[in-house]
């Protein structure tokens, strides 16, 4: 079981993504964050604080080392990880909350959809 109550999560899950490998899970967040456990401790591995709103949508690249997530704010942002750091902020695709992410089969592309009745394609780099 994972333990959430001390690890962050103040708000509610709106989403969940496993890694290919299924030692990660990674969950989206009303707080803003994007929280990735490791499912064999249970513990947090990482905390990714950035968006400026709920956090709905998560995705993780094949290898797990980068988490995609898309927020209330709009926007798409690229993870690393391994250290929580925000690799790149993608934004102006969308208008309005980013509801929805997904990592494409062979990993190089994330599709994401939006309140604004919009898809979008996006190179992973």
């Amino acid at each position: 079981m994972i333990e959430t109550g001390d690890q962050g999560l103040a708000k509610g899950v709106r989403s969940l993504c496993w890694a290919r490998d299924g030692n990660l899970l990674a969950a989206a967040c009303d707080d803003g964050h994007a929280h990735v456990y490791d499912t064999m401790s249970g513990q947090l591995a990482v905390d990714m604080a950035g968006h400026e709103g709920a956090v709905f949508g998560v995705g993780l690249s094949l290898d797990g080392a980068q988490a995609v997530t898309g927020s209330a704010d709009a926007t798409v942002r690229l993870w690393d990880v391994r250290t929580g750091a925000c690799a790149q902020v993608l934004s102006g695709e969308h208008t309005q909350a980013v509801w929805g992410v997904a990592v494409s089969p062979t990993g190089g592309l994330v599709a994401t959809c939006s309140d604004d009745a919009s898809l979008a394609l996006l190179a992973l780099s």
